[in-house]
């Protein structure tokens, strides 16, 4: 069955199967509501504790039991999130509660699942396992994250490279192509487990997700939990911590890689649920850094396993300075910028390689030539191409040949859509070699123009469509053209 219309088949008992795991205890009254807003406020005489969830019977009116979670006490009083339309809740209606913080089910079966924001399955594939608190954490020995996470984008592999264990923010406005990018990481990088966590989705881009990971024959090793646009604002939030406590199941003993798109969403839904607290900028809890922080500082390697996280941020406007982009910036350790200028111009992946950054990246000589080319675009400004010295016009033509040959990939050749690391390294030692020939010949009078004649920046732009085992006939071919130029212009 196409997997939007099972999406369409089980979501509509999402309650009813969470209600059936609690029939067979006995609830214990906790309290009256005196308070309905986004928030609910009941009056207690029981020691409750934040993270506890709490049961309204017989509501809505259909056959089921409704939840909610404590974030708030006081003095004879507690605060829950529902994980339902509060319409016809009214005054004086008794809640109960368990003394149990919410719990999933996961064992090793869960992956190839599609999951909601309870941990049911969208698709009717059951789990067994064990119960697991979401809020929870793991206690593992750590250690210092030091295998390289490989996704086949040379931009990132090259020049930002990730690590294992790492957490990785990649912002971007609408249509610079975040989701793709995601959708390529989780597809070649090199680990065990995928958690593909759907914050705040459209229920057909999840079924489109699952379809294609499904005929990429990576949904066996994917586990999705996918919390919908027109889902409780409660369950987006809870979301992304289900995904994260299945993350941290499978990292004891495997390689995982959590992606969440998006960490805007998961803010935007932080400011929604918002009770008495005073906000600060944009509307935004005061806590909002503090939960970002918990999400993003999940990531961990240990000696049997690591956990990965990518998220993505869907900045309002496009504007990559707002508030929780700021604040993310501030937290992740590696940041992909994606430009909407690049992506305008059809370049993909669109990295902004002036903005992005990595705690491991390296001196790299290909990048300086890229860095280099700001500056002399700067003189271009003030007195124009025609007038640069050659040297300085190299500079350009490499960095036009880098950006088109190199950086920009082909998410459909066979090729070019993933590259492996250690053709990355040939790809920029060979770069690297036309560069310097290059410069040795404008060092001795050779115009540029003549290079240019002669084919000599051409293989950078072609070399990523041909096999990897094409490239020492590349790199022979440059250095005929090299000996090629030198012995005409010595004659």
């Amino acid at each position: 069955m196409h997997y939007y219309k099972k999406l369409k088949l089980f979501i509509g008992i999402q309650f009813k199967k969470i209600t059936k795991e609690f029939t067979e205890f006995t609830m214990i009254e906790a309290g009256k509501i005196v308070k309905i807003s986004k928030i609910i406020t009941v009056q207690t005489n029981l020691n409750v504790s934040i993270g506890d969830i709490v049961y309204i019977k017989a509501f809505p009116a259909i056959d089921g039991t409704s939840m909610g979670v404590i974030t708030a006490i006081s003095n004879g009083f507690f605060d829950f999130r529902p994980f339902f339309d509060i319409t016809g809740l009214y005054f004086g209606k008794p809640v109960y509660t368990l003394g149990e913080q919410f719990k999933i089910t996961i064992g090793d079966n869960i992956l190839g699942n599609i999951l909601d924001g309870f941990g049911n399955s969208l698709i009717g594939k059951d789990i067994d396992g064990d119960k697991y608190e979401i809020y929870t954490k793991n206690n593992t020995q750590l250690k210092e994250p030091t295998e390289q996470l490989i996704t086949g984008q040379r931009v990132i592999d090259s020049f930002f490279p990730i690590y294992k264990g790492e957490s990785t923010a990649i912002p971007g406005g609408f249509g610079t192509g975040k989701t793709q990018l995601l959708h390529q990481i989780a597809k070649n990088s090199n680990v065990d487990i995928v958690v593909y966590i759907g914050c705040g989705e459209r229920g057909n881009e999840i079924a489109a997700l699952a379809e294609n990971f499904t005929k990429l024959d990576i949904m066996k090793k994917t586990t999705i939990v996918a919390t919908t646009s027109d889902d409780i604002v409660t369950l987006r939030e809870q979301g992304i911590y289900i995904g994260l406590k299945i993350a941290e199941y499978f990292s004891e003993h495997r390689d995982v890689l959590v992606i969440i798109d998006s960490l805007s969403r998961f803010a935007e839904a932080l400011r929604e649920l918002m009770g008495n607290e005073i906000p600060v900028e944009e509307g935004y809890p005061s806590y909002l850094e503090a939960r970002l922080c918990d999400v993003l500082e999940r990531s961990f390697a240990s000696e049997k396993g690591s956990l990965s996280i990518v998220a993505s941020i869907s900045p309002q406007g496009s504007d990559t300075e707002d508030y929780v982009t700021g604040i993310i910036k501030n937290i992740a350790p590696n940041l992909i910028e994606l430009d909407k200028n690049l992506a305008y111009a059809r370049h993909f992946p669109a990295v902004n390689y002036l903005k992005s950054y990595s705690k491991n990246s390296k001196k790299n000589a290909v990048l300086d030539i890229l860095q280099k080319e700001e500056e002399v675009l700067e003189i271009v400004s003030l007195i124009g191409k025609e007038v640069l010295h050659d040297n300085m016009k190299l500079v350009l033509k490499m960095a036009e040949a880098i950006k088109q040959g190199f950086l920009q990939q082909n998410l459909y050749h066979i090729y070019d859509s993933f590259s492996p690391l250690h053709f990355q390294k040939l790809f920029l030692n060979y770069i690297i070699l036309v560069y310097t020939k290059a410069l040795e010949l404008i060092e001795r009078e050779i115009p540029i123009r003549i290079l240019e004649e002669e084919g000599f920046f051409k293989e950078v732009y072609c070399i990523k469509e041909s096999p990897p085992e094409d490239f020492l006939e590349h790199k022979s071919k440059i250095k005929k053209i090299y000996r090629s130029v030198l012995e005409k212009y010595e004659e």
